[in-house]
């Protein structure tokens, strides 16, 4: 699934050039900074490679009142790759690979291949990998496990699927999020047209602040429910509603398929688009909380396979309009 002998090696060579220019730009193997968001992964790690064994941060969490089944995934995964000597940039390092050859690999695999359209992809990731790396990399690393999931959805692999979703959701609870769109996919996939209504509806309702007034509302059904996601019951001083960039950063992909068409769109980017605007419609809902952004992001990081399929389209058509005007002289 994640090579196949037919990739060239200049397109390899592109995505080890990016990961190193983006490695090296944020810092490479110098010290984490003070005050950074990075710190506080860069001491966990540490913390984890001077133990003897596992059991020994269970106990230690268990003693320090913090549950240690909370988002397991990530724990036994920084473990076994502290014990097995990587350092904590080392890891980094990989996990920045990971997301240029995954976003290339599903690019690829729908013949996304014009050098344009690689660049265009791989500065795009770069830009949300700011945030899913350098800010959240728990969920940075959650999502890589989601995008799989979907990539494999697409291909009607239910197993495959299913483990990477079970994956996502151990390494970062807001994967959960995922379970009421699988019972509402199929409906999404046949009435497109009623979903981007919707999805028209919620934003609107974003934009003019009406969604986030809604927020007590929603905090009452939240409880009932029993559904508890910790980054949104944070109160703090947090920024909440409606702002110019998040409205802008929701939007732009929905104009641009509208454009090109909606029929224009490959099974895995039509797959990526009816979860994009679900995960927004839910993002736009959760407006009111703090930290919503957690879950609009997941739709942003998806976006730069729609702007590629935005250019595409439209430099096939440039083409083709072209080689008719040719035909007619």
């Amino acid at each position: 699934m994640f090579y196949r002998k037919s990739y060239p090696f200049r397109y390899l060579a592109l995505i080890v050039a990016f990961t190193f220019s983006y490695f090296f730009y944020f810092g490479g193997f110098d010290p984490i900074p003070l005050h950074s968001d990075m710190l506080r992964y860069y001491d966990f790690y540490g913390s984890l490679g001077e133990l003897s064994n596992f059991s020994e941060f269970v106990n230690n969490s268990i003693n320090a009142g913090v549950d240690p089944l909370k988002d397991p995934l990530f724990k036994i995964l920084f473990y076994i790759l502290s014990q097995l000597g990587f350092t904590f940039q080392h890891v980094l390092l990989l996990f920045i690979f990971l997301f240029y050859y995954i976003f290339f690999h599903i690019a690829y695999s729908v013949r996304y291949t014009h050098y344009l359209f690689i660049l265009i992809l791989f500065f795009l990731v770069s830009f949300w990998m700011t945030s899913l790396i350098n800010v959240v990399l728990r969920q940075g690393i959650s999502f890589l496990f989601l995008l799989l999931f979907l990539y494999s959805l697409s291909n009607k692999n239910f197993l495959r699927s299913f483990i990477f979703l079970l994956s996502s959701y151990f390494l970062h609870g807001v994967a959960i999020l995922v379970i009421p769109f699988l019972f509402i996919r199929r409906f999404f996939k046949r009435n497109l047209n009623l979903t981007s209504f919707i999805f028209l509806l919620v934003y609107v309702a974003y934009i003019t602040g009406a969604l986030a007034l809604a927020t007590e509302f929603l905090k009452v059904v939240i409880d009932l429910v029993g559904i508890n996601i910790r980054s949104l019951n944070a109160t703090n001083s947090y920024i909440t509603g409606p702002t110019l960039m998040k409205s802008i950063a929701i939007i732009v992909p929905f104009i641009l398929i509208r454009i090109v068409g909606q029929a224009t769109m490959p099974s895995i980017i039509r797959e990526l688009y009816i979860f994009y605007l679900y995960i927004e419609i839910v993002g736009m809902a959760y407006s009111g909380f703090p930290y919503n952004d957690r879950i609009m992001i997941i739709g942003w990081a998806l976006s730069p396979f729609f702007i590629v399929h935005f250019f595409s389209i439209y430099f096939y058509r440039i083409r083709k309009g072209f080689s008719n005007n040719d035909k007619i002289c």
